[in-house]
């Protein structure tokens, strides 16, 4: 378990606790007793347990959709909240989401061993169905850039989301019941994620310098090589597309 994971009336905790419904922050082991208060916990736990932790047929590699999430679960370092109220497109994700930044990282666990387990998923329950695509899809594109800088990842979820699962093009890997981000610091097997082709090589090429500058001495040496190769193939293309 996170030790002492979210001591009371920390300030880390009330810096978060201000940016989402009150009393709506919490822990995986406490989703339970939030669910009268915040009935989306329950939608929301039966999707990690029934789709996320699961395998799939249409994922074409065994284990579960993300393996990552029974681990953070198990070790009670998967931290919920509610956003209530947001409108609007990617402009407007991108001013709501930004302070969660910071906030994700001062809460505990801040070092050691469970630190690469910690995430944070952030309900939008009454996000408009029409701000769906707009508001998720469009504000992850902001976003993204800004949090692989810092060493953190960023989920996008919907229920019309149509983005591809990385070893299925043809599995929509980000639906979900309700709009969702989900912010989690980088791991090393996040290059297949980082280094995604429909973005432009130019900002592929600073995801990957990011990823090793922050995990280069961790990863094993084959990946760490492996990020490297990956980061002067798209460092070549960057340079052919401006010769171009």
């Amino acid at each position: 378990m996170c030790p002492d994971a979210m001591p009371p009336n920390t300030g880390s905790q009330a810096a978060l606790e201000k940016l989402l419904a009150p009393g709506s922050l919490c822990r995986a082991s406490e989703l339970q007793s939030r669910m009268d208060a915040f009935p989306i916990y329950r939608t929301g736990q039966d999707w990690l347990r029934n789709r996320i932790m699961q395998p799939h047929p249409d994922l074409k590699r065994p284990g579960a959709v993300c393996p990552f999430v029974a681990q953070s679960m198990a070790q009670d370092c998967m931290i919920f909240g509610v956003r209530l109220g947001a409108r609007g497109g990617a402009e407007a994700a991108l001013d709501i989401m930004l302070p969660f930044i910071d906030a994700f990282r001062a809460i505990e666990p801040i070092e050691g061993p469970l630190l690469g387990l910690k995430a944070l998923t952030v309900f939008f329950p009454d996000l408009p169905q029409t701000d769906w695509a707009g508001f998720i899809d469009g504000g992850h594109a902001l976003l993204k850039p800004i949090l692989v800088a810092r060493g953190l990842m960023l989920g996008e979820f919907h229920p019309e989301s149509t983005k591809p699962g990385a070893s299925n093009a043809e599995f929509p890997a980000m639906q979900a019941p309700v709009p969702a981000f989900v912010i989690r610091e980088m791991a090393m097997h996040d290059t297949k994620f980082i280094n995604d082709a429909a973005e432009a090589p130019e900002r592929r090429a600073l995801y990957l310098r990011s990823y090793l500058d922050r995990l280069g001495n961790v990863v094993p040496r084959k990946m760490r090589e492996a990020a490297q190769r990956m980061l002067d193939a798209v460092e070549a293309e960057a340079k052919g597309r401006r010769v171009g």
